[in-house]
C-alpha cells in the first residue's frame, strides 16, 4: 500500500444504524441476537450531526428504527442540521403506522422508505421469522402511498427465495394495485460480522441473475433510475466473481456508524477507523484521521470483504458516472453555500 497520505476525502452519504433491536427474527440475519444496549442517545447523536460533514444522503437503518421510541426526534434533528438533500429508511413494516407522523414533516419530499418484503405470503413469513409479517408490511407499503411518501418495496435475495421475485410482485399487486415490478428493489442478503451478525451458516447465497425489470421512472427520479439500471446490470457479474465489480468508494463517498458510536468503512467491512464516544463525537476528526486514510487507500487498492449492496454500491456507480458525479458535485457546492 502506498504510505503517502492522501488529501482528506470526506464522504458525502452515511449510513447511521440507530439500533440493533428488531421485532423479526430473519434467519439470513441476526442483528436481532446482538447487544442492543448502551446504544447512542439522542442528545450523543445531536453531537454527532454537529460535527459532522455535510452529507447530501442519510440512510437511517436498524435493527428496525421503529423499535426506538425517539426515531422521529433523531431524524428531524439530523434534517434540521445537516440539511441532506435525500433521507432513506429501511422498514419491515410491523410498525408501519408510526411512519404515517412522516407525513407532516418538512422533510417529508426527502424521503425514500423502503419496505421489506421477501417473497409471497408464507415465504415471506418464514423467512422474517414471524407470522403476519407479509400482511403488515404489504400494508404499510400501501398507507405510506395513500399519504404520498415515496416508497418502494425492498426484496433481500437468499437461494431461498430468488425463484419468486415475478410471484412476489404479483402478490404484492393484488393488495397494492397500482404496484409496478420497476417499484421492486433487489438486494443480496450479505454477511457481515460487525453488522448482520450472521456467516455462511446462516443461509445459503442467491446464485440467479434477478428476473426483473427495471424501467426509467418519472423525470424526478431520473437518476434513481440509473443507478438502480447500473446495480442491476453488474449483478451477474458480482454473483459470478463475489468481487465488487467496481472499485469500491467505501470511506470516499459512504460510511457506517454503529448505534455505539463506532465508525466503519461500510455494512460489510469490519475494520473500525474510530469510535465517537472516545472523541467527543466528532465525526470530522476520525475522517481527518491517518487511520482513515490508510484505510481508504486499502479499499482503493481492493483489500475489502467485496460485496455488491446499493449501500455502497450507489455512491460507487455515482462516482464512477461523469454525469451523476458532476450532478452530486453541484449539489454539495450548493449544500456548502447553505
Amino acid at each position: 500500500m502506498n504510505n503517502k497520505l492522501l488529501t482528506v476525502v470526506y464522504p458525502w452519504k452515511a449510513t447511521f444504524c440507530l439500533t440493533y433491536r428488531c421485532n423479526l427474527r430473519c434467519g439470513f440475519c441476526r442483528i436481532w441476537e446482538k447487544d442492543s444496549s448502551d446504544e447512542l442517545s439522542f442528545d450523543e447523536w445531536i453531537q454527532v450531526f454537529k460535527k459532522s460533514p455535510q452529507f447530501l444522503w442519510i440512510d437511517f437503518t436498524g435493527g428496525e428504527i421503529l423499535t426506538r421510541p425517539d426515531w422521529l426526534d433523531i431524524i428531524s434533528a439530523a434534517y434540521n442540521i445537516l440539511k441532506p438533500f435525500a433521507i432513506h429508511l429501511p422498514t419491515n413494516g410491523w410498525l408501519g403506522d408510526k411512519l404515517s407522523l412522516l407525513a407532516e414533516t418538512k422533510f417529508k419530499n426527502k424521503l425514500t422508505i423502503t419496505v421489506s418484503i421477501d417473497g409471497p405470503t408464507e415465504l415471506h413469513d418464514k423467512m422474517r421469522g414471524r407470522a403476519g409479517s407479509w400482511s403488515r408490511a404489504a400494508e404499510t407499503l400501501k398507507m405510506l402511498r395513500r399519504l404520498g411518501i415515496k416508497s418502494v418495496a425492498g426484496m433481500t435475495l437468499t437461494k431461498e427465495n430468488e425463484d419468486f421475485i415475478l410471484e412476489t410482485v404479483s402478490e404484492i399487486k393484488r393488495c397494492v394495485p397500482d404496484f409496478k415490478e420497476s417499484e421492486l428493489h433487489i438486494n443480496l442478503a450479505q454477511i457481515s460480522e460487525h453488522y448482520y451478525g450472521n456467516s455462511r451458516r446462516d443461509f445459503e447465497q442467491a446464485e440467479k441473475i434477478p428476473s426483473c425489470k427495471v424501467r426509467f421512472w418519472p423525470p424526478k427520479e431520473f437518476v434513481r433510475s440509473i443507478l438502480e439500471r447500473r446495480y442491476l446490470a453488474l449483478l451477474p457479474e458480482f454473483l459470478k466473481t463475489r468481487r465488487c465489480p467496481m472499485p469500491c468508494k467505501a470511506l470516499t463517498s459512504s460510511l457506517f456508524v454503529s448505534p455505539q458510536g463506532k465508525v466503519y468503512p461500510c455494512i460489510t467491512d469490519s475494520r473500525t477507523i474510530g469510535n465517537l464516544r472516545e472523541n467527543g463525537f466528532n465525526l470530522i476528526e476520525i475522517l481527518s484521521s491517518l487511520q482513515k486514510e490508510k484505510l481508504r487507500q486499502s479499499i482503493i487498492d481492493g483489500d475489502c470483504p467485496h460485496c455488491w449492496t446499493p449501500c455502497e454500491a450507489y455512491p460507487t456507480v455515482i462516482e464512477s458516472n461523469s454525469f451523476l458525479r458532476l450532478t452530486k458535485d453541484i449539489l454539495r457546492a450548493a449544500r456548502i453555500m447553505l
